[in-house]
């Protein structure tokens, strides 16, 4: 396989149909997806360094996200917690994969491969694993919404 019979790869972009109605995880929803298209580009232009030092931010980005919406999850009480928190140890892992990739491959169609992979990943989580928990986000914003008397 050469690096031309890879399709390009479509990072996507956050739009409000990915919007969990939440201020904090939808912003941290449009960095992450910035942070991805910007490892994307890099890989495109095959520049080693830089697109180590971009996934350790991307990384760090998903890290923190994942961090929130945990927390959340115990303020909630979801009960899906544990199966959410496998899917984002598979993503941190995925990552962990494609900064091996990025080490070990001669060009960068494996790299592009396990990009693509991972993001199809991310958009699986964003829009199943994530929308499920959209309405316990609702029920939290309802109960610290201030009381107007």
């Amino acid at each position: 396989m050469t690096e031309s019979d890879i399709p390009e790869l479509e990072i996507p972009e956050w739009t409000p149909a990915l919007s969990m109605g939440n201020a904090v995880i939808d912003g941290e929803h449009r960095d992450f997806l910035g942070k991805l298209g910007h490892v994307a580009d890099l890989i495109a232009r095959g520049d080693r360094r830089q697109i180590k030092d971009a996934i350790t931010a991307m990384a760090a980005v998903l890290k923190g996200h994942f961090e929130t919406e945990e927390r959340f999850f115990v303020s909630v009480a979801y009960p899906q917690a544990t199966t959410h928190r496998v899917d984002h140890l598979t993503l941190m892992n995925l990552v962990i994969e494609i900064e091996g990739v990025v080490d070990d491959s001669e060009d960068f169609s494996t790299p592009r491969l396990a990009l693509a992979h991972f993001t199809q990943s991310v958009i699986d989580h964003l829009t199943e694993a994530d929308m499920a928990y959209k309405p316990y986000l609702a029920q939290l914003e309802r109960l610290e919404a201030p009381v107007v008397v």
